[in-house]
């Protein structure tokens, strides 16, 4: 049964701590407030910080400090495991309301392909052709279009048609729009983006890059403390590296944090990959990009994310106006298809790549030709 417990502090780095102390590093901060203190003599006196916390269970070796919330009766505790509870199934209804809503997408998106098809006649050398595209990831959708471009190209210059299809993708995906900085001029770099797509991995490569290559002096920070166990690990990174990393816990920390860093070249900001569809996230997010003062924010994609998952993480993006699309893990992905796809619905200027877990290596730009290679056959037709 999943441990559900409450943790006050005078801050939210001392909050941090106890949780961490006590739960360990895998626990999940749920939710966080500021509380009066009781008492008249304390009206005047900063509010307190709590903290909601859940782990599956409790690590090895710990145990559970009956006197961290003395406040707090055994009824009360027991009514927050029940209101968490409810909240899972809340959860859980909504994913389902989320599904019926997807099936009958699809059916839409069925019909509306249906009356493409119908629009655009191919042969049956070029269907084969789109069947070839939508086997490496590439939506019908977007291969009928890829093949009818290329058709009217062939037709009208000659082209060599597999040629033809070579320079359309090329268009689609664009070069690479990757960070460059510029002589005395101090960048900031955001990193947004959902759990699990390996963001602090690709921090801590675009980090070696800069900091061996281009001896450049590069700072850290992250306010990724929704997982315990996320700041742990960008500071192994960062000591290996020799470079610093602060924490901030509340977006206008960031302001005072950056003028430690003031003549340094490159500034990353890692960002928690809580769930994007939490309105306080949006506001905390919007937040931390404003202060900061931040040039550019890349959005991390895994590459083997499916297609329709992807658009909804894209979606509940949308209220960042301004971005770039990183792309992870394409030595996991056998279907590329999907970064045209995503390049095509948003128009969004694409990064870099990462390709495995060596931090030094596996990071290269947003070339295209790296995915042509894997769609198209290098010599002759198709």
């Amino acid at each position: 049964m999943a441990i559900v417990k409450r943790f006050l502090g005078e801050n939210q780095k001392e909050v941090f701590n106890k949780i961490k102390v006590e739960l360990g590093d895998e626990a999940i901060i749920i939710n966080t407030r500021k509380i009066r203190r009781k008492g008249i003599t304390n009206f005047f006196k900063k509010p307190l910080i709590e903290a909601t916390a859940v782990i599956d269970e409790l690590p090895a070796g710990r145990s559970l400090n009956a006197n961290t919330l003395p406040d707090e009766d055994n009824s009360k505790f027991i009514d927050l495991v029940n209101s968490t509870i409810k909240s899972d199934k809340m959860e859980k209804l909504e994913n389902q309301l989320i599904q019926v809503n997807d099936a009958i997408n699809m059916v839409y998106q069925e019909v509306n392909l249906i009356k493409k098809k119908e629009m655009v006649t191919l042969s049956p050398m070029l269907n084969k052709i789109v069947d070839k595209l939508t086997r490496f990831g590439i939506i019908e959708e977007n291969a009928i279009k890829i093949i009818d471009e290329a058709k009217k190209i062939h037709e009208i210059t000659d082209t060599n048609f597999t040629e033809a299809v070579r320079g359309i993708l090329a268009n689609y995906l664009g070069e690479p729009s990757i960070i460059e900085l510029e002589k005395n001029e101090r960048k900031i770099v955001t990193f947004i983006g959902p759990t699990g797509v390996g963001k602090t991995t690709t921090l801590a490569k675009i980090v070696a890059v800069f900091s061996l290559k281009y001896d450049a002096k590069v700072g850290l920070i992250t306010e990724d403390t929704y997982r315990i166990g996320a700041v742990e690990q960008l500071k192994i990174y960062a000591d290996i590296l020799g470079i610093p990393l602060e924490v901030v816990y509340e977006p206008e920390e960031i302001v005072e944090t950056l003028e430690k860093m003031d003549d340094f070249d490159l500034i990353l900001v890692d960002t928690a990959g809580k769930n994007p569809s939490d309105k306080s996230y949006h506001k905390n997010l919007e937040k931390l990009i404003s202060e900061s003062g931040a040039q550019e924010v890349h959005l991390v994609i895994s590459s083997t994310t499916d297609y329709s998952t992807a658009l909804k993480i894209l979606d509940s993006y949308s209220f960042i106006k301004d971005y770039k699309i990183l792309f992870t893990k394409l030595d996991e992905c056998d279907k590329l298809g999907n970064i045209l796809n995503l390049k095509m619905a948003t128009k969004m200027p694409l990064s870099y790549f990462t390709y495995g877990q060596n931090v030094a290596d596996d990071l290269m730009p947003a070339n295209h030709s790296y995915i042509l290679k894997k769609l198209l056959p290098s010599e002759g037709e198709f």
